[in-house]
């Protein structure tokens, strides 16, 4: 995931500011499934905070960090 994210960044010259975007570029044909939950809707982005353009750039496991109800995480602004 992390290299796919990469890929995108240098592609595009912006970071994704979803796993979704990812997907709508073509570059995975669906979010995948978090191997540690099970789940698709359970990953946690990081996003950039250094001040430069927002999105994802990093992600891990949402194993122990999501709620209850397993919601995803916002994506980036």
């Amino acid at each position: 995931m992390r290299a796919i994210i990469s890929q995108y960044t240098l592609a595009k010259q912006k970071r994704p500011h979803s796993l979704d975007d990812l997907v709508a570029a073509g570059y995975l044909k669906e979010v995948p499934v978090d191997p540690l939950t099970g789940r698709k809707d359970t990953w946690v982005v990081k996003c950039s905070s250094d001040g430069s353009e927002a999105g994802i750039v990093d992600i891990d496991s949402g194993y122990g960090k999501t709620s209850n109800e397993g919601t995803r995480p916002e994506p980036c602004r």
